[in-house]
């Protein structure tokens, strides 16, 4: 990723940089809407003893979640910023985070992760958010083995704001099935309490 949209990333949770909570310092509307976002990973995916690689884990969250719920996975987060993690480790000292730009560095195998999973690292907009959605999925598809989640905001949502980006849910579908390898499914469940979608990636769907 480009020093000019790193910077406005970084601009971006620097203005959150002393909210208490961790949905406000990430940008989410609530706690619930948050956690939502989680449960709907958990309703279309079997987490248990998988490897998940969480791109753009901020504080963590998604981690605590899982623990909250007594699944056990093998999980790794990144962030390309180094205070998200630092945070992080500070929060869950058993966790796995690292600071990187998987978009720059080969640090992963393909196929090296069952799962991976983002949430909210295409939300800013950053000018380029279509090609750039375009470029993280042939990454992701190509170091996960069974799946790939994402979320993007709904364009139908009542109270679009300036600054963040929207795309229709048949529109990511469709960049996902282009992306994505042969025999791919891909479906959109909409996040409780949220005004944005994730996008489930089955690589190698059953039957």
């Amino acid at each position: 990723m480009c020093g000019d949209k790193i910077s406005k990333i970084r601009n971006y949770y620097g203005e959150r940089r002393n909210e208490c909570e961790d949905h406000r310092r990430l940008g989410w509307e609530s706690r619930q809407a948050q956690e939502g976002r989680f449960e709907t990973l958990l309703g279309n995916l079997e987490l248990e003893g998988k490897t998940i690689l969480d791109v753009g884990c901020g504080l963590g969250n998604l981690y605590g979640f899982l623990k909250s719920k007594g699944i056990k996975a093998d999980y790794t987060g990144v962030d390309i910023l180094a205070e998200m993690t630092q945070d992080a480790k500070l929060k869950y000292r058993d966790g796995c985070f690292m600071c990187l730009d998987i978009f720059k560095e080969g640090r992963f195998k393909d196929g090296e992760f069952d799962i991976v999973f983002t949430s909210g690292i295409f939300n800013i907009d950053l000018g380029n958010n279509r090609e750039f959605l375009e470029n993280a999925l042939k990454k992701f598809f190509s170091i996960a083995g069974e799946a790939v989640c994402f979320n993007i905001l709904d364009p139908g949502s009542p109270e679009k704001e300036k600054g963040y980006f929207y795309m229709p849910p048949d529109e990511a579908v469709k960049i996902a099935m282009r992306t994505g390898p042969q025999g791919m499914t891909a479906k959109t469940s909409a996040n409780p309490y949220s005004h944005d979608y994730t996008v489930i990636c089955l690589l190698h769907p059953a039957g």
